[in-house]
């Protein structure tokens, strides 16, 4: 599966979550195979192997070393983050908020990639939920679950490639404006050349008619 052939983030968590239940029941007995709509644990099964895919495609040395036990190079882009691995294998940040009220999301956020197909269908996704909301407001949404390296900058650019919010943003069309006539443009006594930009038709009379 490819995350840059479809358009909806939740449909390929969809797809995915029936393409891991068909791998499953084929180690099952009939009787005990799952049938039916996916459930939201396949689901966020299905979001986490995407999310660890991104992650290892982009950040395989650091992960590599934090499950061996070992520190993060100094000179790794992620070393200021504080990153450690959670029960699921996630990459997450680490930080100071552990004795917090927050949620555990939003104490741990899931460490993203930047130009990453899965990372665009994951702010693209947010957007939509959010009803097309602008940078800031999609921003500060997804910092509540992720953490994505130059977030900014890449919120920003799915927001330019929306179809939506680009014929929403779009500016009237301005026509060229045709050169002044000589009456307005030559030194002249006042009121000796007027214009009128639309007049007519005056109704005269002739006569008694």
């Amino acid at each position: 599966l490819n995350p840059e052939r479809y358009e909806h983030f939740d449909r390929l968590l969809r797809i995915t979550a029936f393409c891991k239940r068909f791998g499953k029941n084929c180690r099952m007995p009939k009787p005990d195979r799952l049938v039916g709509c996916v459930t939201p644990l396949e689901i966020q099964d299905a979001e986490n192997y995407w999310i660890r895919k991104a992650q290892h495609e982009s950040f395989s040395t650091e992960i590599y070393q934090l499950s061996n036990g070992r520190s993060i190079a100094a000179n790794s882009r992620l070393q200021r983050f504080d990153p450690f691995l959670d029960e699921d294998g996630i990459l997450r940040i680490g930080g100071r908020l552990q004795n917090s009220d927050l949620p555990e999301p939003t104490k741990h956020p899931i460490l993203l990639p930047d130009k990453h197909p899965t990372t665009t269908a994951i702010i693209r996704r947010c957007h939509l939920r959010q009803l097309h909301g602008g940078c800031e407001c999609t921003l500060a949404t997804l910092r509540q679950r992720y953490w994505i390296l130059k977030g900014r900058r890449e919120v920003k650019k799915v927001i330019h490639a929306c179809p939506s919010c680009k014929r929403i943003e779009s500016r009237p069309f301005v026509a060229k404006m045709a050169p002044l006539p000589s009456d307005r443009t030559r030194v002249t006594r006042p009121f000796e050349n007027t214009g009128l930009d639309i007049a007519g038709p005056f109704f005269t009379r002739q006569g008694k008619k």
